[in-house]
């Protein structure tokens, strides 16, 4: 009898069929961030002991992507940069959930020509690279050649005019 008026009440009323749906596409999600937080905190661990890299914190990132079939904004958030002599690392500074979005971790190797890097604003500039200068795990999941443009706000302009040395 329990059985049938719970049966009864979810098809009158779908709301918590639908928030538990919500919750548990959110809580997937989580766990695949928290899973490339702790991946990049080990990426980054073991850039520490390079003495040629140069570490930015709190740097926030901003990426779009496009495609021919799409075109997707990233949910901004800080994260820190290693710059080294023939690539950037992005990896990740504090815990967020949306972190699967903005191409954490990753690195990008400067040495193919197809990356351009231009300042943007006074404490900002703008990366452009296609998927063929990433190199990332969920790289093969991209079957067409995508155009990533990343914004990157530094906390001061000189953060900023020492990365453009750098990179």
């Amino acid at each position: 009898m329990i059985f049938n008026l719970n049966l009864i009440y979810f098809q009158i009323n779908p709301f918590l069929p639908i928030v538990f749906c919500w919750l548990g596409i959110f809580l997937i999600f989580a766990g695949i961030s928290f899973w490339l937080f702790k991946k990049g905190n080990r990426i980054k661990r073991n850039l520490k002991t390079n003495p040629e890299m140069k570490f930015f914190q709190n740097v926030e990132i901003h990426v779009v992507s496009k495609s021919k079939l799409s075109y997707n904004f990233s949910i901004p958030c800080k994260i820190d940069l290693a710059v080294g002599r023939d690539e950037i690392h992005f990896l990740p500074g504090k815990f967020n959930v949306f972190i699967l979005t903005n191409l954490i971790p990753s690195s990008v190797n400067l040495k193919t020509n197809e990356i351009e890097i231009y300042p943007e604003f006074s404490k900002s500039l703008k990366l452009k690279f296609n998927s063929n200068a990433l190199e990332a795990f969920f790289k093969k999941f991209y079957f067409l050649r995508i155009v990533f443009e990343c914004s990157l706000t530094f906390q001061n302009s000189e953060q900023r005019d020492e990365f453009l040395i750098l990179a």
